[in-house]
Formats: structure tokens, sequence, C-alpha cells
């Protein structure tokens, strides 16, 4: 989390495709009906990014969420989203934040005031859909598609 407040700033990657650059980057896929954002990077950013979704597509009722990881810089902004956001997420990702997510809350806290601030109270809920490899979210002119490819190796730590 080097950045762990952000700006409202979109760089246009494609006609239906904004980012918020940072680490990790924001992605946000815009269709004719309905909004996807892709990592919600930490708490209260969850709330800057909503308004951006709203902002670049003011007639979207429709808002869904995935995360690409369960660490806290990619998911800890979830609970900032609207009610009725549909999250979306890998059943093996969700197995892990279940097992790891305070865990992992906890060892990101420690790494400074500000982000342990940041971090409090956090309570990262369950997902709305699950998938195993593919999901197809249609966004109204737009189809992404979320796939899960097998988890990366993971470097261990001493």
């Amino acid at each position: 989390m080097s950045q762990p407040i952000l700006d409202e700033t979109t760089t246009k990657i494609s006609d239906h495709v904004r980012a918020i650059m940072s680490f990790p980057n924001i992605g946000i896929v815009v269709g004719s009906r309905a909004t996807l954002i892709v990592d919600t990077h930490g708490p209260g950013n969850g709330a800057t990014i909503a308004r951006v979704a709203a902002r670049l597509a003011p007639a979207n009722t429709n808002l869904f969420v995935t995360t690409t990881d369960f660490h806290p810089e990619h998911a800890s902004g979830e609970p900032g989203f609207p009610p009725g956001a549909i999250l979306i997420r890998n059943k093996v990702q969700q197995q892990e934040m279940e097992k790891h997510g305070q865990e992992i809350i906890g060892m990101f806290s420690g790494r400074s005031e500000q982000i342990k601030e940041l971090l409090a109270g956090v309570v990262l809920r369950p997902p709305d859909v699950t998938f195993e490899r593919e999901a197809a979210v249609d966004l109204g002119g737009v189809t992404a598609r979320l796939l899960w490819f097998g988890g990366a190796p993971r470097k261990a730590t001493n």
C-alpha cells in the first residue's frame, strides 16, 4: 500500500476501460448498463472509486466489484462501495480470504501508523457471486471475462 489514499484521476486505457494508476492499479470497465471495478485498494478508497465510477457512467445503476487478490491493497476498500454493489470473487481466493484475511490485515496494519488507522475495523464481506474458472459479466455492450488460472507460486519467508 505504497499510496494509501487514492485521488480521482483516471487514465484512459480503451473506449470502455479507465484506470486509477496506483499500486495496485484500479480498473474501471464501463458498459451501457453497468460498471465493473477491478480491485478496491484500501479502506476509504472504495468510496473514492465508487465516486469515480459514478462520474464516468452516471446512468449505470449496477455496480460490480471484483478483486485480483485477497490482500488488503486489493480487497479492503470493498466496505466503501454503496449497498447493492455486487461482489464477485473466485472460490479459491475466497477460501484464502476466509483462512488468512484477518491475519493479513493484521500484518499490513503493522507496516505504518497510517495503514493501521486505515485498516482499523475493516470487515471483509463474503462475495455475492463466486466462480471456479470463469465468470462473464454483461455490462451492456461490453462483456468482462473474469478468469482464474490457478494460484501463483508464493515465496516462503522466514
